[in-house]
């Protein structure tokens, strides 16, 4: 998939030496977009997805991200604003039923996979955010999509493969012919030149999936905390990623990945003992001198400084006269 490529974009220096087109219900297609979907008249807009169930396919799945910056134009975020976030991975069946069973409020999938194998599933599902006239490198998109498209399958080549041998394979690739049993049997309809994946980087990047861990490309699955995008004024709440689900009382289906509202509000105080000893020791200083400007003060004012000041003078008189 395209997040997966852009990895090995990124962790490996693989370049992309084609990109392909398949046929999804007999249309021909290189792009991949996600759609929001509930039963239908379930709910009536994206914006009654905040405090919802929602079911998605994984960290590095394209849509994940897509979604999340489709969600954003709409003011939800899925890492603050879900009551609660399922991981399927590529287990479509599973989150179809999820919603089909109430168990889910709102599922995201491609779109390709939603047109090629539920289909008969549409009279039940509600739609939500369709954008209009989408297109994909100047050809119109034929399917319902909620989010920007993406490349939908590439090859891409290790640095270590020799130059002339990328451009034979990739000649090969786009001279594909589509009748050919091989070419019927995945599906594939054409390659062309290789796609760019710098939207899907950009996004991966911005939500820090690439990083390095043993000169592998890192996969986030173990450990969601550095990934999870909160927007300003809040931050990634560890207990809460941990424990969120559980507190709230949502079990997570057993063998998915969840995470339920893991961003907490940041505030201004801070209750670390190093300020608050500095806290205390300011409150002393400014007490302190509070203090000596009252004493000054109810000193000057005062028949026993009076006195102080004359037998100060005094003695300073009698100084000069010695001199």
């Amino acid at each position: 998939t395209a997040g997966r490529i852009a990895c090995v974009e990124i962790g490996f220096g693989w370049s992309v030496i084609a990109s392909a087109r398949i046929f999804i219900s007999n249309v021909a297609t290189g792009a991949e977009g996600a759609i929001f979907y509930s039963l239908k008249s379930k709910l009536s807009s994206v914006r009654e997805f905040k405090g919802k169930r929602i079911g998605l396919t994984d960290i590095l799945s394209p849509s994940f991200y897509a979604s999340n910056q489709a969600l954003e134009t709409h003011g939800i975020n899925l890492f603050k604003d879900a009551a609660q976030v399922v991981l399927y991975g590529n287990d479509y069946e599973a989150q179809i039923k999820g919603v089909l069973s109430d168990q889910l409020d709102v599922g995201i999938i491609e779109s390709t996979i939603m047109q090629q194998r539920f289909p008969d599933l549409f009279p039940q599902l509600q739609f939500h955010a369709l954008l209009p006239n989408a297109s994909y490198e100047s050809v119109a998109y034929p399917f319902p999509t909620s989010t920007l498209l993406t490349p939908h399958y590439s090859v891409a080549a290790s640095p270590a493969v020799p130059w002339e041998i990328k451009r034979e394979v990739s000649r090969a690739l786009r001279n594909l012919d589509a009748n050919l049993p091989e070419a019927k049997a995945g599906s594939f309809f054409s390659f062309s030149s290789a796609a760019s994946h710098f939207d899907v980087r950009a996004w991966m990047e911005h939500a820090n999936v690439f990083r390095e861990k043993g000169g592998r490309c890192f996969s986030p699955l173990d450990d969601l905390k550095p990934v999870v995008s909160c927007p300003a004024g809040y931050e990634a709440d560890a207990e809460r990623l941990r424990f969120g689900c559980e507190h709230k009382k949502l079990p997570c289906p057993q063998g998915r990945q969840c995470f339920c509202s893991p961003c907490l509000q940041i505030t201004n105080h801070s209750d670390s003992p190093s300020e608050i000893a500095l806290g205390i020791t300011s409150t002393v200083v400014v007490l302190n001198i509070a203090a000596f400007v009252a004493w000054t003060l109810g000193c000057i004012i005062s028949a026993v400084c009076r006195d102080q000041a004359r037998l100060l003078s005094s003695k300073a008189m009698f100084a000069i006269g010695a001199r």
